[in-house]
């Protein structure tokens, strides 16, 4: 098992009540498995604002690995390990 921190930034803090919570999975997993049990814990709500209605991750949302976007990171890279920290970090828009 390894354990990994959650942040969630803006928004996201209020719809889902929490800023930051740590969070164990099995070890070889990758974020995209982290991302399957944050759903199935929050519910519809946090699905919603990862993906949009064909599945695929909104491009205005940024999830942030150690640092670095995992758009731009290999598969390898976004394997989770022991004290990594994930933030999910949804798009703002405004006028």
């Amino acid at each position: 098992m390894v354990e990994v921190t959650v942040r969630f930034a803006s928004y996201l803090q209020e719809t889902i009540g929490v800023s930051e919570e740590g969070w164990r999975m099995p070890t070889g997993s990758d974020v995209y498995e982290l991302l399957d049990e944050l759903i199935t814990y929050y519910g519809k709500q946090l699905e919603e604002i990862i993906y949009d209605e064909d599945g695929k991750q909104r491009p205005t949302l940024r999830i942030i690995l150690n640092g670095w976007d995992i758009r731009f990171l290999s598969d390898e890279k976004l394997v989770l390990g022991n004290g990594d920290i994930v933030l999910i970090l949804p798009g703002l828009a405004g006028g």
